[in-house]
C-alpha cells in the first residue's frame, strides 16, 4: 500500500465514520481534517505518517490555558493496511473533544 491508497483508506473512513468533519486534501502527502473548533493534519514523509493535533481554533491564550492546552507531539504511524483503524481512531478522538 503506498502512501496515496493509504491515505485514499483514511479519509474514506473518517468520513464513513463522521458524516460532519470536514476532509481535505490540499497534496498527494497531506489529509487534513476538521470537526467545529479542532483539526489534525496527518503528512506522509517516506513510509511513515505524522499526525499533528491543533488547539482549538479561534480560542484565545487565556482560554486555552483555562482549558490546559497543551502543545502535542506528533504521533508517528507506519503506512500499513493495519494502521488505517487506530490512525482514524486517533484522529476522530481528538476532533471530537470539546
Amino acid at each position: 500500500m503506498d502512501r496515496v491508497e493509504w491515505l485514499d483508506a483514511v479519509m474514506a473512513l473518517v468520513q464513513e465514520r463522521s458524516v460532519e468533519g470536514e476532509v481535505s486534501r490540499p497534496d498527494d502527502d497531506t489529509l487534513a481534517i476538521t470537526l467545529g473548533r479542532h483539526g489534525v493534519v496527518l503528512h506522509v514523509v517516506g513510509n511513515d505518517a505524522f499526525l499533528l493535533r491543533s488547539v482549538a481554533a479561534g480560542s484565545t491564550i487565556q482560554s486555552r490555558l483555562q482549558d490546559r492546552v497543551e502543545h502535542f507531539t506528533p504521533e508517528r504511524f507506519l503506512i500499513d493496511q493495519s494502521t488505517v483503524g487506530t490512525v482514524v481512531d486517533a484522529v476522530l478522538t481528538h476532533v471530537r473533544e470539546t
